[in-house]
């Protein structure tokens, strides 16, 4: 019979660890008991302390680095959705309050070219802007096509 401490099997464990599974998520997906993975830290971080290499040292070593990269890794908009639907799910009142907020913010910031308009402070300020650039518009395509503005009654371009 083959011992469940294989290398693929460590290696199952690890892969979840740094895509971001908890221990727990991450035995479970590699079809172990938490017990039997637990029990393999122990032996290793034993054998840390007493500076032996051996290979639940390895192990342990490698699971305690998979976490932090886990840890530091910059969250993804897609996982942090992930990760708030499942504290939801969870029971948890914060994820939900937070949950609330973020669906009210995604329905009060529809796209397109107003949403500058609405979300600003003073509404007035920008809508001046808006129109101070339009009347520009057409007068800075006039002065490039090589309008003479001095002359407006003559109409004619400058070659």
């Amino acid at each position: 019979m083959r011992s469940t401490f294989a290398p693929e099997t460590r290696g199952r464990v690890l892969q979840g660890l740094f895509a971001g599974l908890t221990l727990a998520e991450a035995i479970e997906r590699a079809g172990l008991a938490e017990a039997t993975v637990k029990a393999w830290l122990t032996r290793g971080r034993k054998d840390l302390e007493r500076h032996a290499e051996s290979e639940h040292a390895m192990f342990a070593r490698a699971v305690d680095e998979a976490r932090e990269v886990a840890a530091t890794a910059e969250l993804s908009l897609p996982e942090f959705k992930g990760f708030l639907a499942k504290a939801v799910r969870g029971g948890s009142v914060a994820a939900m309050r937070l949950w609330l907020d973020l669906q009210d913010r995604e329905q009060r910031e529809p796209d397109g070219p107003f949403t500058a308009l609405d979300a600003a402070a003073n509404g007035s300020a920008v809508f001046d802007e808006l129109a101070r650039r339009a009347r520009e518009r057409p007068n800075r395509h006039r002065r490039d096509a090589g309008y003479d503005h001095d002359h407006d009654d003559d109409d004619e371009v400058e070659a």
